[in-house]
């Protein structure tokens, strides 16, 4: 079963944060991340708040835990260390 996990964080600049974040595809896709989607909040474009889907709890434990990550964190111009809500599907519904 697949995880999902949302998490908020500041950034310097969205547009700075966006082009490492596409940068280091391979090594999330490699990792385990399915799937993603980026918001902001409104009035903040660089106050984001991120969906992930990732193939198993463990694989993304890892990659939290990675150097490679911090040095991507460091280079995106992460302002403090994401919030992270691990959830799981109960329910799902289409009206």
């Amino acid at each position: 079963m697949p995880h999902v996990l949302i998490l908020h964080h500041k950034v310097t600049d969205y547009r700075k944060f966006k082009a490492n974040f596409n940068e280091h595809t391979s090594m999330r896709r490699a990792g385990g991340e399915k799937f993603y989607q980026i918001f902001h909040k409104a009035g903040d474009a660089d106050d984001l708040v991120m969906l992930f889907e990732w193939d198993k709890m463990e694989n993304f434990e890892k990659f939290a835990q990675s150097q490679e990550l911090r040095q991507a964190q460091e280079e995106a111009g992460l302002v403090d260390q994401p919030e992270i809500f691990i959830l799981k599907e109960i329910e799902k519904g289409v009206l």
